[in-house]
Protein backbone atom coordinates (compact mmCIF):
# COMPACT_ATOMS: atom_id res chain seq x y z
CA UNK A 1 0.00 0.00 0.00
CA UNK A 2 1.29 3.39 -0.91
CA UNK A 3 -0.27 6.64 0.12
CA UNK A 4 1.18 10.12 0.32
CA UNK A 5 0.98 12.40 3.40
CA UNK A 6 2.43 15.86 3.95
CA UNK A 7 2.44 18.37 6.82
CA UNK A 8 4.41 21.40 8.10
CA UNK A 9 5.71 22.36 11.56
CA UNK A 10 7.73 24.89 13.54
CA UNK A 11 8.53 26.12 17.03
CA UNK A 12 10.69 29.15 17.77
CA UNK A 13 13.56 28.08 19.99
CA UNK A 14 17.09 27.23 18.89
CA UNK A 15 19.69 24.71 19.92
CA UNK A 16 22.97 25.41 18.15
CA UNK A 17 25.61 22.92 17.04
CA UNK A 18 27.12 22.97 20.53
CA UNK A 19 23.84 21.97 22.16
CA UNK A 20 23.24 25.38 23.67
CA UNK A 21 19.62 26.48 23.63
CA UNK A 22 18.56 30.08 22.97
CA UNK A 23 15.16 31.67 22.60
CA UNK A 24 14.15 32.89 19.16
CA UNK A 25 11.82 35.89 18.98
CA UNK A 26 8.20 35.29 17.95
CA UNK A 27 6.93 36.05 14.45
CA UNK A 28 6.24 39.77 14.44
CA UNK A 29 4.88 40.50 10.95
CA UNK A 30 1.99 42.92 11.38
CA UNK A 31 -0.42 40.80 9.39
CA UNK A 32 0.48 37.37 10.83
CA UNK A 33 -2.38 37.53 13.34
CA UNK A 34 -4.76 37.62 10.36
CA UNK A 35 -3.45 34.34 8.96
CA UNK A 36 -6.07 31.55 9.01
CA UNK A 37 -5.77 29.17 11.94
CA UNK A 38 -5.21 26.22 9.58
CA UNK A 39 -2.21 28.01 8.04
CA UNK A 40 -0.68 28.73 11.45
CA UNK A 41 -1.15 25.06 12.30
CA UNK A 42 0.91 24.04 9.26
CA UNK A 43 3.73 26.24 10.54
CA UNK A 44 3.56 24.80 14.03
CA UNK A 45 3.32 21.19 12.87
CA UNK A 46 5.31 20.73 9.67
CA UNK A 47 7.46 23.59 8.29
CA UNK A 48 11.19 23.16 8.85
CA UNK A 49 14.40 25.00 8.13
CA UNK A 50 17.12 23.43 5.97
CA UNK A 51 20.80 24.30 6.39
CA UNK A 52 23.34 22.98 3.88
CA UNK A 53 27.12 23.32 4.26
CA UNK A 54 29.50 22.29 1.48
CA UNK A 55 33.07 22.78 0.25
CA UNK A 56 33.66 25.29 -2.53
CA UNK A 57 36.81 26.60 -4.19
CA UNK A 58 37.60 30.20 -5.03
CA UNK A 59 40.89 31.01 -6.71
CA UNK A 60 42.21 27.63 -5.61
CA UNK A 61 41.25 28.16 -1.97
CA UNK A 62 38.84 25.76 -0.28
CA UNK A 63 36.14 27.23 1.94
CA UNK A 64 32.87 26.10 3.47
CA UNK A 65 29.70 27.72 2.16
CA UNK A 66 26.40 27.57 4.03
CA UNK A 67 23.00 28.00 2.40
CA UNK A 68 19.60 28.14 4.08
CA UNK A 69 16.25 27.11 2.69
CA UNK A 70 12.81 26.15 3.91
CA UNK A 71 11.25 22.70 3.69
CA UNK A 72 8.27 20.71 4.89
CA UNK A 73 7.70 17.27 6.31
CA UNK A 74 6.28 14.61 3.98
CA UNK A 75 6.69 11.53 6.14
CA UNK A 76 8.34 10.31 9.33
CA UNK A 77 11.77 11.93 9.31
CA UNK A 78 11.45 12.89 5.64
CA UNK A 79 11.52 16.44 4.25
CA UNK A 80 10.89 17.94 0.81
CA UNK A 81 12.86 21.04 -0.24
CA UNK A 82 14.29 22.82 -3.30
CA UNK A 83 17.29 21.13 -4.91
CA UNK A 84 18.98 24.40 -5.88
CA UNK A 85 19.42 25.09 -2.16
CA UNK A 86 22.34 22.66 -2.44
CA UNK A 87 23.97 24.89 -5.09
CA UNK A 88 23.74 24.36 -8.84
CA UNK A 89 26.59 21.84 -8.91
CA UNK A 90 25.68 18.11 -9.04
CA UNK A 91 28.96 17.11 -7.28
CA UNK A 92 27.71 19.00 -4.20
CA UNK A 93 24.47 17.02 -4.23
CA UNK A 94 26.33 13.72 -4.05
CA UNK A 95 29.38 14.75 -2.01
CA UNK A 96 30.08 12.88 1.22
CA UNK A 97 31.34 16.16 2.71
CA UNK A 98 28.07 18.03 2.17
CA UNK A 99 26.40 18.51 5.54
CA UNK A 100 22.60 18.71 5.75
CA UNK A 101 20.70 19.80 8.87
CA UNK A 102 16.96 20.05 9.50
CA UNK A 103 15.72 22.66 11.98
CA UNK A 104 12.40 21.82 13.65
CA UNK A 105 12.01 25.13 15.44
CA UNK A 106 13.98 24.01 18.49
CA UNK A 107 16.83 21.77 17.42
CA UNK A 108 18.99 20.93 14.42
CA UNK A 109 18.93 17.29 13.24
CA UNK A 110 21.52 15.70 10.96
CA UNK A 111 20.11 14.56 7.63
CA UNK A 112 21.20 13.64 4.10
CA UNK A 113 19.87 13.96 0.57
CA UNK A 114 18.33 10.60 -0.30
CA UNK A 115 17.46 11.47 -3.90
CA UNK A 116 16.64 14.44 -6.15
CA UNK A 117 15.14 15.49 -9.49
CA UNK A 118 16.77 18.51 -11.21
CA UNK A 119 13.90 18.76 -13.75
CA UNK A 120 11.46 19.88 -11.06
CA UNK A 121 14.04 21.24 -8.57
CA UNK A 122 13.07 18.82 -5.81
CA UNK A 123 15.21 17.17 -3.15
CA UNK A 124 14.14 14.34 -0.84
CA UNK A 125 15.88 14.64 2.56
CA UNK A 126 15.96 12.01 5.26
CA UNK A 127 17.05 12.33 8.89
CA UNK A 128 19.93 10.05 9.82
CA UNK A 129 18.01 9.10 12.98
CA UNK A 130 14.61 10.18 14.34
CA UNK A 131 16.14 10.66 17.77
CA UNK A 132 19.41 12.59 18.05
CA UNK A 133 21.21 13.76 21.20
CA UNK A 134 18.27 12.61 23.29
CA UNK A 135 15.74 14.66 21.28
CA UNK A 136 13.11 13.05 19.04
CA UNK A 137 12.03 14.66 15.77
CA UNK A 138 8.26 14.99 16.08
CA UNK A 139 7.11 17.04 13.10
CA UNK A 140 4.22 15.61 11.09
CA UNK A 141 3.42 15.52 7.35
CA UNK A 142 1.44 18.05 5.33
CA UNK A 143 -1.67 17.32 3.31
CA UNK A 144 -1.54 18.16 -0.39
CA UNK A 145 -4.47 19.72 -2.20
CA UNK A 146 -6.04 17.31 -4.65
CA UNK A 147 -9.21 16.67 -6.60
CA UNK A 148 -11.84 19.37 -6.00
CA UNK A 149 -9.50 21.23 -3.65
CA UNK A 150 -6.97 21.63 -6.48
CA UNK A 151 -9.67 22.76 -8.90
CA UNK A 152 -11.11 25.37 -6.52
CA UNK A 153 -8.09 27.61 -6.13
CA UNK A 154 -8.27 30.12 -3.26
CA UNK A 155 -7.66 33.83 -3.85
CA UNK A 156 -4.79 33.98 -1.35
CA UNK A 157 -1.92 31.72 -0.36
CA UNK A 158 0.53 31.78 2.53
CA UNK A 159 4.04 30.60 3.29
CA UNK A 160 6.93 30.89 5.75
CA UNK A 161 10.61 31.71 5.30
CA UNK A 162 13.40 30.17 7.35
CA UNK A 163 16.01 32.81 8.17
CA UNK A 164 19.14 32.79 10.32
CA UNK A 165 19.51 36.55 10.50
CA UNK A 166 20.45 36.96 14.12
CA UNK A 167 18.44 33.96 15.32
CA UNK A 168 16.69 31.11 13.59
CA UNK A 169 13.13 32.18 12.88
CA UNK A 170 10.32 31.74 10.36
CA UNK A 171 8.88 34.82 8.67
CA UNK A 172 5.34 34.76 7.20
CA UNK A 173 4.35 35.92 3.72
CA UNK A 174 1.09 36.18 1.79
CA UNK A 175 0.58 35.63 -1.95
CA UNK A 176 -2.22 36.36 -4.40
CA UNK A 177 -3.94 34.05 -6.87
CA UNK A 178 -2.54 30.97 -8.60
CA UNK A 179 -2.81 32.34 -12.12
CA UNK A 180 -1.42 29.71 -14.48
CA UNK A 181 1.10 26.96 -15.19
CA UNK A 182 3.87 27.50 -17.74
CA UNK A 183 7.22 26.17 -18.89
CA UNK A 184 8.38 29.61 -20.06
CA UNK A 185 10.37 32.08 -17.97
CA UNK A 186 11.24 35.00 -20.22
CA UNK A 187 12.81 33.40 -23.29
CA UNK A 188 13.89 30.29 -21.36
CA UNK A 189 12.03 27.02 -21.95
CA UNK A 190 11.92 24.77 -18.88
CA UNK A 191 11.73 20.96 -19.04
CA UNK A 192 8.63 20.99 -16.81
CA UNK A 193 5.69 23.35 -16.34
CA UNK A 194 5.65 25.43 -13.15
CA UNK A 195 2.76 27.00 -11.29
CA UNK A 196 2.68 30.80 -11.03
CA UNK A 197 1.26 32.82 -8.14
CA UNK A 198 0.95 36.59 -7.78
CA UNK A 199 3.50 38.12 -5.43
CA UNK A 200 7.25 37.82 -5.02
CA UNK A 201 9.24 36.27 -2.20
CA UNK A 202 12.58 36.72 -0.50
CA UNK A 203 15.81 34.72 -0.48
CA UNK A 204 15.32 31.71 1.78
CA UNK A 205 11.75 30.96 0.65
CA UNK A 206 12.99 28.25 -1.73
CA UNK A 207 11.49 24.94 -0.67
CA UNK A 208 8.68 26.52 1.35
CA UNK A 209 5.12 25.20 1.01
CA UNK A 210 2.44 27.18 -0.81
CA UNK A 211 -0.40 26.92 1.70
CA UNK A 212 -4.08 27.56 1.08
CA UNK A 213 -6.31 29.12 3.79
CA UNK A 214 -7.60 25.62 4.59
CA UNK A 215 -4.08 24.41 5.43
CA UNK A 216 -3.68 22.30 2.28
CA UNK A 217 -0.43 22.52 0.32
CA UNK A 218 -0.73 23.60 -3.33
CA UNK A 219 2.94 23.44 -4.31
CA UNK A 220 6.46 24.44 -3.31
CA UNK A 221 8.12 27.83 -3.86
CA UNK A 222 11.26 27.59 -6.00
CA UNK A 223 11.82 30.77 -8.04
CA UNK A 224 10.92 34.44 -7.69
CA UNK A 225 10.23 36.93 -10.46
CA UNK A 226 9.50 40.67 -10.47
CA UNK A 227 5.83 40.27 -9.61
CA UNK A 228 5.30 36.52 -9.57
CA UNK A 229 6.60 33.44 -7.78
CA UNK A 230 7.07 30.10 -9.53
CA UNK A 231 6.13 26.91 -7.74
CA UNK A 232 6.52 23.20 -8.24
CA UNK A 233 3.01 21.81 -8.69
CA UNK A 234 1.25 19.30 -6.45
CA UNK A 235 1.31 16.70 -9.22
CA UNK A 236 5.07 17.06 -9.69
CA UNK A 237 5.73 16.85 -5.96
CA UNK A 238 3.53 13.79 -5.44
CA UNK A 239 4.96 12.00 -8.50
CA UNK A 240 8.50 12.69 -7.29
CA UNK A 241 7.65 11.44 -3.81
CA UNK A 242 6.07 8.23 -5.08
CA UNK A 243 9.08 7.51 -7.31
CA UNK A 244 11.46 8.28 -4.44
CA UNK A 245 9.54 6.09 -2.02
CA UNK A 246 9.63 3.20 -4.47
CA UNK A 247 13.33 3.63 -5.24
CA UNK A 248 14.33 4.00 -1.60
CA UNK A 249 11.88 1.34 -0.38
CA UNK A 250 10.47 3.68 2.24
CA UNK A 251 6.97 3.45 3.69
CA UNK A 252 5.36 6.90 3.61
CA UNK A 253 1.72 7.98 3.50
CA UNK A 254 1.02 10.79 1.04
CA UNK A 255 -2.25 12.48 1.89
CA UNK A 256 -4.25 14.30 -0.78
Amino acid sequence: MLAVVLAFSLILTVTNSYGQKSEAPPITAKYFYKFPTAVKRVLSESVVGVRVSFQSFKQGISEVQTKNATGFVVGEGVVLTALHSFSDMPPVWRSQTTKVEIYDGENFFNAFMATCDPKVDLAFLSLTELEQNGVKFSKTPVTFAGGKNKQNMPEHFYSFLFSTLGKNIFFPMEFGQYVMETNLIGDQVLPERLGVVIGTNEAGFSGAPLIGPNGLVFGMLILRGDAYTYVTTVEQAVTFLKESIEALKKEIDIKK
